[in-house]
């Protein structure tokens, strides 16, 4: 899809992606638009990170980056190492949940588990902010934090669950929380809090993120994307970053997926 350039070392897959040609192929709008929408919920990311959260083979996610990069929708960061959304990428990301909007049974599933994860919403943050704080990584330190994260998933997966039967991304939500959580319970805490991993909070803000996009709502009075309330997060470090054009993308205005 991308030629040799896309088989490149990790250090260089984005410059391998963003030379590659994706001309002449066949592509599906869907894959394109749910890279394009974890972007706008997740902020900048990694191949290997988009990857995982997105629950792809190397192969998908290299044919969907080209594609989209090709169309002026996303663009390498060289600064961050990160793909971020294009300002026209966010509209394309913004039109893409219209349709999804006027679905009565996925906006009705939306509002369920949104109202269930703003009620647990307080006690997740505050757990997740006790184990940065005092934690001090010890066996079982963390282990009321644990507790306190699978109760609120508990109670959040019964909607999270019928939500999923209309819409496909929040089976990924269900399974990013509950491995985030088997991964701390086994010993390694950064899967509570760290932005390093695919970590429970980031996960639980993604999709309360994604629940306030899909609805047209608000976070506590911010525009949506505004970052989460525990201090000095990833996302702080990715929207300081300033967008770097590069040299050979070339997205002619008329071209459309």
């Amino acid at each position: 899809m991308t030629g040799g350039g896309g088989r490149s070392g990790g250090r260089q897959r984005g410059e391998g992606l963003r030379a590659g040609s994706p001309a002449g192929a066949s592509w599906s709008p869907e894959p394109v638009l749910a890279l394009l929408h974890q972007l706008r919920v997740g902020g900048a990311a990694g191949d290997e990170r988009l990857a995982e959260v997105l629950g792809w083979d190397r192969w998908d996610l290299i044919g969907a980056l080209a594609h989209a990069s090709s169309v002026g929708l996303v663009i390498w960061t060289p600064p961050i190492r990160a793909w971020r959304l294009t300002p026209a990428g966010r509209a394309r990301a913004v039109e893409a949940l219209r349709d999804e909007q006027s679905d009565d049974a996925a906006s009705s599933g939306a509002r369920a588990v949104l109202a269930s994860v703003e009620e647990e919403n307080a006690r997740v943050l505050e757990a997740c902010t006790a184990w940065q704080v005092h934690c001090d990584g010890s066996p079982g330190a963390g282990a009321g934090v644990i507790d306190t994260l699978e109760a609120a998933r508990r109670r959040v997966d019964p909607q999270l669950r019928t939500w999923s039967a209309s819409v496909a991304r929040a089976a990924r939500y269900r399974s990013r929380l509950s491995h985030a959580l088997e991964r701390a319970r086994s010993g390694d805490g950064a899967w509570i809090a760290s932005p390093r991993v695919d970590c429970f909070h980031g996960v639980w803000f993604q999709l309360h993120e994604d629940l306030l996009a899909t609805l047209g709502r608000m976070r506590g009075g911010s525009p949506p994307g505004s970052p989460p309330s525990l201090p000095h997060t990833v996302r702080d470090v990715l929207r300081a970053a300033p967008v770097v054009e590069p040299e050979d993308r070339a997205a002619p205005p008329d071209r459309e997926f």
